[in-house]
């Protein structure tokens, strides 16, 4: 089993320079001295913060590096991308901000740990299918578009529900 040191180097080292969260690539400082990072009285990493680096905050995300420990990830107002499986965070992950960055994919809400509390996905190109699982259209606005005969109405806002499987 990995240290929780090994599990945050694998964590960042995809992410845009490492290094100025935890000093050298090669030679990193204690995961409880990183910049970003809050480790609990006995030394246990419990929260990542990794904000507003705009589009200097680049990289990718693979929550299987998350030491088991972890309860919250603020890393909002970044430009990270690709996918992002919600099944692989720790099973003590409370809060996950990755609003505003560039995410995409379809979203597997039906993994995501029981003792999420607080969940920002918004402002990511994600893709949904409100069909499948348990997200649903509870109901939505539209305006009358003019001089278009096809389409007389647009949609202006959605209104989503999701409820956890039991």
């Amino acid at each position: 089993m990995l240290s929780q040191q090994d599990l945050m180097e694998l964590f960042i080292f995809g992410l845009n320079e490492p290094e100025k969260i935890c000093g050298s690539r090669d030679d990193p400082v204690n995961v409880c001295e990183w910049e970003g990072i809050t480790c609990n009285d006995d030394g246990e990493v419990e929260r990542f913060l990794w904000v507003s680096k705009k589009e200097d905050g680049t990289g990718t995300l693979g929550f299987e590096f998350l030491p088991w420990s972890m309860k919250a990830v603020w890393m909002f107002l970044n430009a990270l991308s690709g996918t992002i499986q919600l099944a692989d965070l720790p099973e003590k992950v409370e809060k996950l901000s990755l609003s505003c960055n560039q995410l995409t994919g379809s979203l597997d809400l039906d993994g995501l740990p029981v003792t999420v509390r607080e969940l920002d996905l918004s402002k990511n190109k994600f893709t949904a299918n409100p069909t499948k699982g348990h997200l649903s259209v509870v109901g939505w606005t539209s305006t009358p578009v003019l001089g278009e005969a096809k389409n007389l109405f647009k949609p202006l806002v959605m209104f989503l529900s999701w409820r956890r499987p039991y």
